[in-house]
């Protein structure tokens, strides 16, 4: 009977444990979260601590590891977003990344032309452009930073080729952070599906900012799904 009261107990704790783990990870009232939390978590361990006194250090590490299982549930469902830079060339991508790669220790990753792109019958490339770097990626420090060609005959500007790129694992997110930056910018192309993202849009935001804003699940959630 006293086994089962134990065990009965932890259950209901990890019940009340795993909702307040939820709610706090998806509300911005934290303060009233951990306040429930607080409440509801030292009853059942002070009970458990009169009923079994010889057993509080296994009682106080199958918590922890209780805890550590639900935060990180908690941190999985989290929004996530990184902050990337992209960097145009007009034909000379290729070099500019094995520069870059050399001078910090780093190499070219997913290098992609254009003509090794999927095709796409509404913006057929130009026979010119496929030898032209679509895509290519240099990791320097804790950043990726992506580089690749401008079609022929596309504005580009020395200087002004650097344009930051937000990644979200989350659409309502994407969708929210899009739409706030275009408030009185200029869009370049609206929220939608590419062969890269599900939801990618580009635009300029009212300070001349160009900003690409894109979807995109980790790897570690992809796995689970």
């Amino acid at each position: 009977m006293t086994t089962y009261i134990a065990v009965y107990s932890v259950f209901l704790f990890n019940i009340h444990f795993f909702y307040a783990v939820r709610l706090f990870s998806c509300s911005s009232q934290h303060g009233t979260i951990l306040q429930y939390f607080s409440h509801i978590s030292k009853q059942p361990l002070n009970f458990l601590k009169k009923l079994l006194p010889k057993s509080n250090k296994i009682i106080n590490f199958a918590t922890k590891v209780i805890i550590l299982c639900l935060l990180e549930e908690a941190d999985f469902k989290r929004i996530d977003m990184q902050l990337e830079l992209f960097i145009n060339f007009d034909g000379n991508c290729r070099e500019a990344a094995e520069f870059y790669a050399k001078v910090f220790k780093s190499e070219v990753n997913n290098l992609m032309t254009y003509g090794q792109a999927p095709d796409d019958p509404d913006n057929p490339i130009a026979e010119a452009d496929k030898e032209r770097i679509c895509y290519s990626g240099v990791r320097i420090g804790g950043l990726t930073v992506m580089f690749s060609d401008v079609l022929s005959g596309s504005p580009f500007v020395v200087g002004n080729n650097i344009s930051p790129t937000v990644s979200i694992n989350d659409k309502e997110e994407v969708a929210r952070v899009f739409n706030e930056l275009k408030v009185d910018g200029e869009v370049y192309m609206e929220l939608q599906q590419t062969f890269f993202s599900e939801l990618f849009g580009m635009l300029k935001d009212k300070f001349g900012v160009i900003w690409q804003i894109l979807y995109y699940i980790r790897e570690e959630e992809c796995d689970k799904e």
